[in-house]
């Protein structure tokens, strides 16, 4: 008997441990585990009714429950028990609240041995001046609500000078009054509010006295006299005296300073045509590293020398090297010049003959802003007067020898001149020999375009053809080279 009574007694306390421990997770079916949030209710809002109630309203969709808990916290308070509900309530209004106040309510379900998680609303109490909930409209200083929803601004009905409703208004120049009188009386004529431009002679308006019926002064200057011209930036003190050297044109007046006259400033920018005295084409000459000044001419929209080179220097101010024998010349592959029979004279009057890698040189051959044109370059020239079959009558210089008037060996043909590009017969140094040959009869002129590692393209002007020759020689030749203005 003993022993069935202490038999009794062990499974009794083992039947309550096992209650004791359990967790209550599912109240619905306490062998399986549930998530608080999978019965809790949903959908939980809060709407105002009017300045002292708010109603919450949730759904629940399990109907094993026995009922909702709902708390509140005002202005951040502890949670407090406002209500339990029975099960077949989803709504509560609550009263008593305070218009400005944030209330934050949670409502949970819960059954005998468990509760269910929490879903919370937080609502702002309080009605802005467009009587809209939790809205943002306010009054400003004219006591208008404006902003939120109002769709109206701040102090909209206040006028510039800080008067609400009142009639004064800013003008053009932010001049603040109510007299239609004074309206932009501060304005010059650039339409600048306490501005100093005027109007000069022309008619133009600026307020720079330096454009008041200027002429066009040329902008390529020989700043240090040594006959180098260099370009000029319009209106620069370029020998700091306080003086302004060089100009530009106003914009009712050429650049000859005529009111509204003709003349224009070409691509050499230069002042031509109207009342100039200046043809077309007329450029500013160029100097180069060693001093010597070339005349320059625009053909197209291009700037040529009118001259073949004869600088000694490359552009940083290395040699470049000469003197050679005939067979020190056929053996270069390094930049190198020659002239013509060996005669000072000829360098004078048809420049230098270069051998192509003293054209191609890094350290440049043509002066500052210049290049020695590639074959395409040439190819435009061509174009502009013509075509190759035409353009070397334009393109060479006129007279022949026989008629004492030129350089040329007759019959010297088409020769016109009419581009002033003035090319002459400066024959070349040849690459297998060292002689010099064609003089008279013939100008070789280098183009920087390659073929291969040892030919480049030339253009060729014949005594005997009003054409352009076109072809490709040794690079150890040496022919004249013009520069063209980049």
């Amino acid at each position: 008997m003993n022993k069935f009574i202490s038999i009794v007694v062990v499974m009794l306390l083992l039947v309550l441990t096992t209650c004791k421990d359990r967790s209550h997770s599912n109240p619905f079916d306490p062998k399986v585990d549930l998530n608080p949030d999978d019965w809790a209710p949903s959908n939980l809002q809060a709407t105002p009714l009017n300045d002292s109630q708010i109603r919450l309203t949730w759904e629940q969709e399990d109907d094993r429950i026995e009922g909702f808990r709902i708390q509140s916290n005002a202005e951040s308070s502890d949670y407090t028990l406002i209500k339990e509900l029975t099960a077949d309530s989803t709504n509560y209004t609550d009263t008593g609240l305070i218009l400005g106040q944030t209330y934050i309510y949670r409502v949970n379900s819960y059954t005998e041995v468990n509760e269910s998680a929490y879903k919370e609303v937080t609502y702002h109490f309080w009605r802005d001046c467009i009587n809209e909930w939790e809205g943002s409209a306010y009054l400003d200083e004219c006591n208008e609500c404006v902003g939120g929803n109002s769709d109206l601004g701040e102090n909209y009905l206040m006028d510039c000078a800080g008067i609400c409703n009142g009639s004064s208004y800013e003008d053009a120049c932010s001049i603040c009054d109510d007299n239609p009188a004074n309206d932009n009386t501060d304005m010059d004529c650039a339409g600048i509010c306490n501005g100093e431009s005027y109007e000069d002679d022309c008619g133009v308006c600026d307020d720079d006295p330096l454009n008041d019926n200027l002429y066009f002064e040329e902008p390529f200057v020989d700043v240090n006299g040594n006959g180098i011209w260099d370009w000029v930036e319009p209106f620069q003190d370029i020998n700091n005296t306080g003086l302004y050297e060089s100009g530009i044109f106003g914009p009712d007046s050429d650049c000859n300073g005529d009111c509204f006259g003709t003349a224009n400033i070409n691509n050499c920018y230069v002042c031509v045509g109207g009342e100039t005295g200046h043809a077309e084409n007329n450029c500013y000459p160029v100097g180069d590293i060693d001093g010597n000044i070339y005349q320059t001419i625009l053909i197209g929209n291009q700037r040529w020398m009118a001259e073949n080179l004869k600088v000694t220097h490359y552009r940083n101010g290395d040699e470049i090297p000469t003197g050679y024998s005939n067979s020190g010349w056929i053996g270069l592959s390094s930049g190198a010049f020659a002239v013509y029979d060996d005669d000072p004279a000829n360098t004078e009057t048809y420049g230098n003959l270069y051998n192509w890698y003293a054209v191609n040189d890094t350290r440049d051959i043509c002066p500052e802003g210049w290049h020695v044109q590639t074959s395409s370059e040439w190819q435009e020239l061509e174009d502009y007067l013509g075509g190759n079959g035409i353009a070397g009558g334009s393109l060479k210089a006129t007279g022949t020898i026989e008629g004492g008037d030129g350089l040329w060996y007759a019959p010297n043909g088409g020769a016109t001149n009419s581009s002033g590009f003035t090319g002459l017969p400066g024959g070349k140094r040849l690459n297998y020999n060292g002689n010099y040959t064609d003089m008279g009869n013939y100008g070789f002129f280098w183009t920087s375009t390659t073929d291969t590692s040892t030919i480049a393209d030339i253009r060729l002007l014949s005594s005997d053809s009003h054409g352009v020759g076109r072809g490709q020689i040794g690079m150890r030749n040496g022919s004249s080279v013009r520069c063209v203005g980049e």
